[in-house]
Formats: structure tokens, C-alpha cells, sequence
């Protein structure tokens, strides 16, 4: 049986947002099914980053952005 996985991510530059789905065949083999990056504007960006720079933040700060 196939596996699928999704992974999500953006470094700390806080630009973008980087996205690939995986398949781990019933044969070990791993595959990138698909990949793509999503710019964030530069307004989230901003903010992303103020919070970033605190020392702590809620989760609804984080909710919010």
C-alpha cells in the first residue's frame, strides 16, 4: 500500500510558503508527486516576522496573521 504525505513549510525568511506531496511505495521507493511554492504578500510577510521578533505571542495572534 501506498503512503501519502504532505509537507508544508516556510523558513525563516517568512517570504513564502513551500508545499510537496510525497508518495512512500509499498517498495521503500520515495517519490515527489508534486511541489510548489506560494509567495506571501509583503504585508504578511511584516507581520510574520514582528511576530517572530517577540518573545512570546498567543495563538490567537498567530490566528490572526
Amino acid at each position: 500500500m501506498d503512503l501519502y504525505y504532505i509537507g508544508l513549510m516556510s523558513g525563516t525568511s517568512a517570504d513564502g510558503l513551500d508545499v510537496a506531496l510525497l508518495v512512500i511505495h509499498s517498495n521503500q521507493k520515495l517519490t515527489i508527486q508534486a511541489a510548489m511554492y506560494r509567495p506571501f504578500s509583503i504585508k504578511l510577510t511584516d507581520k510574520i516576522l514582528e511576530l517572530q521578533n517577540k518573545k512570546t505571542f498567543s495563538f490567537k495572534e498567530l490566528g490572526d496573521l
